[in-house]
């Protein structure tokens, strides 16, 4: 009969490290290190406060099989992107899950995501990557601008037409001072 993993988890009361069968995590167990923790548990007896860092571990170290992405529910940074407190500084919680399981990030690299979803922390939908990686895999994804040179021959041909800038801005993903760029060809000048 074959071995079932063993996986690292964080033990919810004490906040020591133990170790997990996978079967036991997929049915919703082993969350405590070992039956003193598990029975003061049920006694109500105060347990340590753990930090999101540790229940990142155990998320992190606790993934369901298949292929979902794995959502970071609690803080999120302004863009969306997961955010926990570790050593005395704030994580990008997709960049923690990437050195947790492949070491240190290169400085000129950041971690993209596969899947496009800034709270996912699933290490196979993470990749490095730097600026310019980032920009080409936005643009082959069809997220690349919030214009197309069809876009700028339109807002110019519909400026030509009389219409003004108030009419054009709530039809366009873009600022006044940005309109005006495009329509007086400062910006988009090969169109």
């Amino acid at each position: 009969m074959p071995s079932k993993p063993i996986i690292p988890r964080v033990c919810l009361r004490c906040g020591s490290q133990f170790l997990g069968r996978a079967t036991e995590i997929n049915r919703g167990g082993a969350i405590y290190c070992n039956r003193e923790c598990l029975y003061a548990a049920q006694r109500g007896q105060a347990r340590k406060t753990l930090t999101t860092y540790h229940l990142f571990l155990n998320m992190l170290h606790g993934i369901p099989d298949g292929d979902a992405c794995l959502i970071w529910p609690f803080a999120r940074h302004r863009q969306g992107y997961g955010e926990t407190q570790h050593d005395g500084k704030v994580w990008l919680v997709h960049r923690l899950a990437w050195e947790t399981v492949n070491g240190p990030i290169p400085d000129d690299l950041d971690i993209l995501h596969h899947c496009d979803n800034p709270p996912c922390f699933r290490p196979s939908h993470l990749f490095p990557g730097n600026q310019l990686d980032n920009v080409h895999d936005m643009i082959s994804k069809g997220r690349g601008g919030k214009l197309t040179d069809d876009k700028v021959r339109e807002i110019r041909q519909r400026f030509q037409n009389g219409e003004t800038y108030s009419q054009l801005l709530p039809d366009y993903p873009v600022s006044r001072a940005n309109l005006w760029a495009i329509i007086n060809r400062k910006t988009w000048k090969h169109v």
